[in-house]
């Protein structure tokens, strides 16, 4: 168990009553910083239903590199890469923006033409390739 969970899971066991138990909850809700990309990834079932190898294969990432983030060796990865990684495995909306959020990235802001792009993908289910391909029609940076 990762020191940071190990830390959690007495401060958790620590708890006394239920407005113990609320106020852990309340402040897991306010500051996810426990949490790093590689531990929400994986506890996403969607995520834990593929095979790690062809999440890669699909993100179109160097595989060793991949395999760095995925394992936790590779710290702060970078935006496009987290989204990339996401797509692949499927990823909504909701479950890339805290993996962006877990990984001090920014989250996609529909404001920014790229991410609104990328927005629009993740909602149609687009893959790397194919938001890439929206990306570049529309003029914009791809994901590297």
């Amino acid at each position: 168990m990762p020191r940071k969970t190990k830390l959690l899971a007495n401060t958790l066991k620590a708890a006394k009553n239920e407005h113990d138990l609320s106020r852990y909850l309340d402040d897991l809700d306010q500051d996810e910083s426990w949490i790093g990309f590689q531990d929400y990834y994986f506890s996403i079932p969607k995520v834990r239903e593929q095979k790690v190898a062809d999440i890669i294969v699909h993100s179109g990432l160097d595989r060793t590199y991949a395999y760095q983030i995925l394992n936790g060796r590779r710290q702060n990865p970078g935006k496009d890469k987290i989204i990339r990684l996401c797509l692949a495995a499927g990823l909504d909306l909701e479950e890339t923006q805290r993996a962006l959020k877990v990984s001090g990235m920014p989250i996609l802001y529909p404001r920014d033409k790229k991410d609104a792009t990328v927005i629009f993908a993740i909602e149609h289910g687009l893959s790397v390739i194919s938001t890439n391909e929206l990306l570049y029609q529309n003029g914009l940076e791809v994901l590297n």
